[in-house]
């Protein structure tokens, strides 16, 4: 490791324990009534699937809810099975596509909009509400795609730059009548909601919406147009714009809605909740990519990835002195936790191209970490000093509920687990830090913002 001189020797091991991730994924390409039908639901089915994986989303824990299934009753009982069957540190991905639509309210409520289901009914943004806000409080991640549309404007099938004919998914459920309530908002504000509660859940809930709140969304024979898009830039390595080994929502978004453009597709993909926060891996690049091939950008994003997906319920506070001379200031570090948990420390060398496992380390493994309790260290028996080169390292603390096993850091340098920076590096980490890409998550764990470290000659 290149930042800090070891001066001391002891013993360490750890293990790791695992949650589950779940998914619902709803479509309905076949109504009751057979003049509401749409292409390519199937297809957007199987894409979901994808999307759901690329999460992290076990096969076994991804159910489907079809057609007939696809009921007022039936997906009130399914969103009830999956609260019951989610345990804190889960993360949770729901999908629809269908058919939206509007009617008259009554009374104050002017306007009523939501899925319009199977059965030919609504299924209203205020029911769908309460069921969203019980799995966001529940879950660590909550993240729900829905290629669908609300408007109440005039639209008909077209045809879009030579594609096969694209099909409007919005219903006139009140028989025709065009009746237009207002602009709809895709059930943004059913996670709006969740999303500012205290600012408990915000950083951890994801609302994606197929079109603007103004505009419908497209169903084709290939699938619909925003799922196919958002499924096609889980394999594209540009759509990493920053290096960091993982496509936050805002990446997605950026590639998605590029694609909908060069398609022809007249509509918005909208991102509601924490944009930064990582959703899938990136494809792995044949080379280093224009403008984010400096190794300590794509160290940086990756800390950053981690921190963006840590739970908001775990607040970690760390601090440190952030300037020091090189072989001869030693680094001082308080962490504190509102929770009990296990510390670790994540460090990018100032060289930016290593990772290290700081703490715990082969000289303390004694790393949980009362709640409340300020923890100094190094420890006496190992202080470490700025090692260098000039520069600026990057330090960031995490307490997790559960005992975590760096493996990804396999190289070992003094006491410490470190490993040189490369994209395989990047998503190993990740995996190790959050769990997601493994068979299931490695429960709860909280970060600190990413400190910057000024090492300097004198």
């Amino acid at each position: 490791m290149r930042a800090f001189l070891i001066m001391a020797l002891a013993t360490l091991c750890w293990g790791t324990a695992q949650a589950a991730d779940h998914a619902l994924i709803m479509g309905i390409g076949n109504y009751q009534r057979p003049s509401a039908n749409l292409p390519g639901i199937d297809r957007d089915v199987q894409l979901a699937e994808n999307i759901a994986r690329s999460i992290g989303v076990p096969a076994a824990n991804i159910h489907r809810l079809l057609d007939d299934q696809v009921t007022v009753a039936g997906l009130a009982a399914a969103l009830g099975r999956l609260e019951a069957g989610i345990a804190p540190g889960d993360r949770v991905f729901l999908y629809y596509s269908g058919h939206g639509s509007q009617v008259r309210g009554s009374g104050t409520q002017k306007c009523v909009e939501g899925m319009f289901l199977h059965d030919m009914r609504l299924y209203p943004d205020h029911e769908l509400e309460p069921a969203l806000q019980r799995l966001g409080r529940k879950a660590s991640q909550l993240v729900m795609f829905n290629d669908s549309c609300f408007s109440g404007g005039a639209a008909s099938t077209r045809s879009t730059r030579g594609l096969e004919q694209a099909v409007p998914k919005f219903y006139k459920s009140d028989g025709g009548s065009g009746y237009t309530c207002g602009q709809a908002v895709n059930m943004r504000r059913a996670l709006r909601g969740l999303a500012d509660e205290a600012g408990q859940k915000g950083s951890n809930v994801i609302y994606i919406a197929a079109a603007r709140e103004d505009q419908v969304a497209f169903a084709t024979t290939s699938g619909s147009a925003a799922t196919r898009a958002w499924e096609r830039c889980l394999s594209e390595p540009a759509a990493d714009s920053n290096g960091s080994g993982a496509l936050d929502a805002k990446e997605l978004q950026r590639c998605a809605q590029q694609f909908l453009n060069d398609w022809g597709f007249d509509q918005s993909i909208t991102v509601e909740g924490n944009e930064r926060l990582p959703l899938s891996f990136a494809a792995l690049p044949e080379q280093p990519q224009a403008g984010v091939s400096e190794p300590a950008q794509r160290s940086a994003a990756t800390l950053e990835d981690i921190r963006q997906a840590a739970s908001p319920a775990i607040r970690v506070e760390l601090q440190a002195q952030q300037r020091l001379v090189v072989g001869q200031d030693p680094l001082d570090i308080q962490v504190r936790s509102n929770r009990d948990g296990y510390l670790y420390l994540l460090h990018v060398g100032s060289d930016g191209k290593t990772f290290n496992l700081l703490f715990p380390n082969q000289l303390d493994g004694e790393n949980f970490l009362h709640a409340g309790q300020v923890l100094s260290l190094p420890r006496a028996h190992w202080r470490v000093r700025a090692a260098g080169p000039v520069g600026a390292s990057q330090l960031m603390a995490i307490v997790s509920d559960q005992p975590r096993d760096f493996l990804a850091l396999n190289h070992q340098e003094g006491p410490f687990r470190s490993a040189p920076l490369d994209s395989r590096l990047q998503r190993n980490l990740r995996v190790e830090a959050t769990g997601i890409g493994s068979s299931g998550s490695s429960g709860l764990y909280g970060a600190s913002a990413v400190l910057s470290i000024s090492e300097v000659s004198h």
